[in-house]
């Protein structure tokens, strides 16, 4: 089965004070990185959704050397939140591929191996079953999971009606979570769910990265 991927990198940065997606990761950008570890797991295309007032060209020219299959796109609805970037991804890859890996581009830890394990799973629930999101010690992670394309439609509708939250979207679905001990298997450390949301997060998981031989 096809597999494809969203990455949202839509956010203002705030609390890091600088463009996430653009910050340096050793020889590439992290959005670059993240493109790249996820295009080694996934089969169909790669769409990075940028915010409605960013200029997607400057993500595009990071990524210039990497496979022709990532688009780029960019929010309908502006200020709508990653709910908004989770839905023009899946809207974009809904009419070629059923399911999609879907995370955000702070995430420099990732490990392709989670990201198999989550659509292995998925293939393996019932027909119902429209997600697999991790719930690691009652903490939901709506950006490093997976979803049936078709829930774009879902995101639309709560996105209708005001709500931006991704812990809203994930209750209105026919959710599988996926626990610690499951995502130990692929990932010991857990080190996939960190976020960069700080220089102190960024600088955290440059030295993983390095203590780790991570590429």
């Amino acid at each position: 089965m096809k597999i494809g991927a969203v990455i949202l990198c839509g956010g203002h940065s705030t609390r890091m004070g600088r463009d996430k997606a653009m910050l340096p990761f050793g020889n590439e950008t992290l959005l670059a990185r993240i493109v790249r570890l996820v295009g080694s797991a996934v089969t169909g295309r790669i769409i990075v959704v940028a915010g409605a007032d960013i200029s997607a060209d400057r993500y595009r020219a990071t990524c210039a050397e990497l496979a022709a299959s990532v688009e780029f796109v960019k929010d309908d609805l502006p200020d709508s939140g990653p709910l908004e970037g989770l839905r023009r991804g899946l809207a974009a890859l809904s009419h070629d591929t059923e399911i999609a890996f879907v995370c955000s581009c702070d995430m420099p830890l990732l490990q392709p191996r989670v990201i198999l394990q989550l659509c292995s799973v998925l293939n393996g629930q019932p027909s119902e079953t429209v997600a697999v999101v991790p719930d690691v010690q009652g903490q939901l992670h709506p950006l490093c999971a997976v979803y049936r394309t078709s829930t774009a439609a879902t995101a639309a509708g709560l996105l209708a009606k005001g709500e931006r939250r991704l812990r809203a979207f994930v209750e209105a679905l026919d959710v599988h979570r996926i626990g610690d001990d499951e995502l130990n298997l692929a990932d010991p450390e857990l080190v996939s769910l960190m976020n960069c949301n700080t220089p102190r997060d960024y600088e955290n998981a440059l030295r993983r990265a390095g203590s780790s031989g991570s590429c």
